[in-house]
């Protein structure tokens, strides 16, 4: 089983804009070979901040062709925000099927949202059925129900 790629063990690769070096690119990118789940995470914007697809977009440019030529057979799942968007442009840098890039969207908001009415119930987190729905963040909707075992 391959091991994450950790930001501190390939710091070296990146220069003082977070992007990758030209000389250290492609060193880098030859550690997703045959991987079959990338996950894709860019930096997330900070409190009040929106995130930059113009940024991201130029970044995904560069990174996405690459991992697709490396792991061309791996699922590639995107939690770079906006996650809808960002899912789009990776598959459609990638050339790989539908099927195979994912965004997480709101599956963050909804386990964030679990976990936050599991503790305010006093009940296990398995115990709370609920969802977000709409875009990732802010403009999510939070739906909830008492899971009963049913």
């Amino acid at each position: 089983m391959r091991r994450p790629i950790n930001s501190n063990s390939s710091w070296d690769s990146w220069n003082k804009n977070g992007s990758l070096t030209a000389s250290s690119k492609y060193r880098y990118m030859t550690m997703v070979k045959e991987s079959a789940v990338v996950i894709i995470a860019l930096g997330e914007p900070g409190p009040g901040e929106s995130p930059n697809v113009k940024v991201n977009l130029e970044i995904f440019k560069r990174v996405i062709p690459a991992i697709a030529k490396f792991a061309g057979r791996a699922v590639l799942v995107v939690t770079t925000r906006p996650v809808e968007v960002m899912s789009y442009i990776t598959w459609r840098l990638s050339n790989l099927p539908s099927n195979r890039v994912i965004g997480t969207g709101t599956l963050v908001d909804t386990m964030r949202f679990q976990c936050h009415l599991g503790q305010r119930l006093g009940v296990a987190n398995t115990s709370v059925c609920c969802m977000s729905i709409g875009a990732q963040g802010d403009s999510s909707g939070k739906i909830q129900r008492p899971n009963f075992g049913l």
